[in-house]
């Protein structure tokens, strides 16, 4: 019998996320293929605010996808064994900071596809700036069968003669993040100032990092005194200023969301030295200059053609000109992409991706209806919830539901569809308990595809449990991430939702539900309404214009 069609996404360095992320709603409306998340243990360990480990969270649950953590890749290869179709990573190389992804691909059956995407613009193995090649050299070898890159070959100056016959060129992926663009935070008024200070790029000299700071600093400073502030964007896996506790001026604001989760266009301008985001604002058609020390020192080369500011007096110059006059640098960032042969239209990516996912495996379905963007549960009910899980003291969370006037039904299993379940029966909210495992997995992806509120119940004494577990903490980590709301039923167990990384509203119980009746229906009535708030627009949004779900014709590669 033939294996089962699968999309496999590797997950090692913090940045895949924004890479692999529109993968996962492409692989999902368009074939409605088994979605796998492997998780390296590495990425749970450099995700020190476990930001990332929600929103990998939040993505397999809107896929129904299912995730998994691997600490080595014979823990891989037990998931992969006996399945097939793609796997796909967004950093991958024989270097030893991709050994995760490498070495699973390695060992991956044959029966997959194996992918490696080109993550950035100057990214090891495909194009680099001088200081990559001092680093890592030029001879960069891929464990992939197919390597995605953004531009023409001759475009791609360190993909190695090697590796240039699995060469497959896509466009860069995250310009499809806009297709599936969920709940976008307001960025403020003014323009971004982006740190990449960990960069092999910015090592030319010692003191680099040094310059870069106190010129970000005074340029704080003079804004400052007009009262306005400036925004500054961390690297997502570097954090330099966070985790160097970098004494920033007062006005400094920090943007330190996922960057789609972000509307650029709500920037007047960004500055960066040699980084990926400043494509990211080219291609949102937003001016965007590249720093360059004021030495030389470093290799801006491949940038070429984009606005190149070094002193205070130019970055002050650049941002009054991006607000007044923003024509002049969008002109030139214009010719830049055109002499780059970067792919960058969004109808002709999202087809090359899906022509390269339909020749990994036999197509299997059309693009479920279920997900089309803003389906609303049409009999919602304000005052309901569904408690999912077999575990034995569900009495009391369902005596929690009551205290704060919520109609609960208890009637609900793993093995049952769920989302139609909540859908058809209006629930506003899901609750589990956070020990119930699969169970709650199902939970969580039906409350975010139907639109309610997950609520996850502690008990005492699991923080402890799981202590000497951490593979399945790891993995209740990713779920319970993405809660709305958590029950802790008695007062000691706070540690345990810190422990977890819980982004969500905490209400704590001594013991008897009735005592905090109050907080609770509060708690709960915030969370149903942010829940439906989000599914209204929310992930997986509507397709770009020009392609309809389900109707995208798919020919060979």
């Amino acid at each position: 019998m033939a294996a089962t069609p699968h999309v496999v996404l590797l997950f090692n360095l913090l940045q895949d996320v924004n890479i692999l992320r529109p993968l996962a709603f492409l692989a999902r409306r368009e074939f409605g293929r088994k979605i796998l998340f492997l998780v390296s243990d590495k990425f749970l360990e450099r995700d020190k605010q476990k930001t990332w480990a929600r929103e990998v969270a939040l993505i397999a649950a809107a896929v129904d996808g299912t995730v998994h953590v691997y600490a080595s890749e014979l823990d891989a290869y037990a998931v992969l064994k006996g399945k097939s179709g793609v796997v796909v990573t967004a950093s991958e190389s024989h270097l030893p900071a991709h050994a995760e992804t490498h070495n699973v691909l390695r060992v991956a059956p044959s029966s997959f596809l194996k992918v490696t995407l080109q993550h950035g613009y100057e990214c090891v193995g495909f194009m680099h700036n001088r200081a990559h090649d001092a680093a890592h050299g030029r001879d960069i070898r891929f464990a992939a069968d197919v390597v995605c890159g953004w531009c023409e070959p001759e475009t791609l100056t360190a993909l190695g003669y090697s590796e240039r016959s699995k060469l497959v060129v896509t466009g860069p992926s995250a310009v499809l993040n806009a297709a599936f663009a969920g709940h976008r935070t307001p960025a403020g008024a003014g323009g971004l100032v982006c740190e990449n200070l960990h960069s092999v790029r910015l090592k030319a000299r010692a003191d680099t990092n040094v310059i870069f700071l106190d010129l970000f600093s005074r340029f704080c400073r003079h804004y400052g005194g007009y009262g306005i502030d400036v925004n500054l964007r961390p690297h997502p896996g570097g954090q330099y200023v966070l985790k160097n506790a970098v004494d920033l001026p007062d006005n400094v604001v920090i943007q330190n969301q996922p960057i789609y989760s972000m509307d650029l266009t709500d920037f007047d301008y960004a500055i960066s030295a040699p980084s990926s985001v400043l494509m990211d604002f080219v291609l949102a058609g937003v001016p965007a200059a590249v720093w360059q020390d004021p030495s030389g020192g470093m290799d801006v080369d491949n940038y070429a053609g984009l606005v190149e500011i070094s002193s205070l007096p130019e970055w002050l110059s650049f941002a009054r000109d991006a607000a007044m006059r923003p024509t002049v640098a969008l002109s030139r960032q214009r010719a830049f992409l055109e002499s780059r042969k970067i792919v960058i239209d969004p109808d002709e990516i999202y087809a090359r991706f899906a022509r390269l996912f339909a020749n990994a495996a036999p197509v299997t379905t059309a693009a479920l209806s279920s997900f089309r963007a803003g389906d609303e549960p049409e009999s919602a009910s304000e005052r309901s919830a569904l408690v999912v899980g077999a575990f034995e003291d569900v009495e009391a969370l369902l005596g929690v539901l009551a205290s704060a006037g919520y109609a609960a039904d208890s009637e609900a299993s793993a093995g049952e569809d769920l989302a139609a379940r909540i859908e058809d029966g209006g629930f506003a909210v899901v609750a589990c308990d956070a020990d119930c495992g699969e169970v709650a997995a199902a939970a969580l992806r039906a409350a975010r595809v139907a639109g309610a509120a997950l609520v996850c119940r502690f008990e005492a004494g699991m923080a402890s449990a799981l202590g000497d577990a951490p593979e399945r903490a790891a993995s209740l980590d990713l779920l319970l991430g993405a809660a709305d709301l958590a029950i802790v039923l008695t007062a000691d167990d706070k540690a345990f939702a810190r422990f977890l990384g819980c982004d969500a509203d905490i209400v704590v119980l001594e013991s008897a539900p009735d005592d905090g009746a109050a907080s609770v229906g509060e708690a709960l009535d915030a969370a149903a309404a942010s829940a439906s708030e989000r599914r209204r627009g929310a992930w997986p949004h509507a397709a770009p214009a020009g392609f309809a779900a389900g109707a995208r014709p798919i020919g060979a590669v």
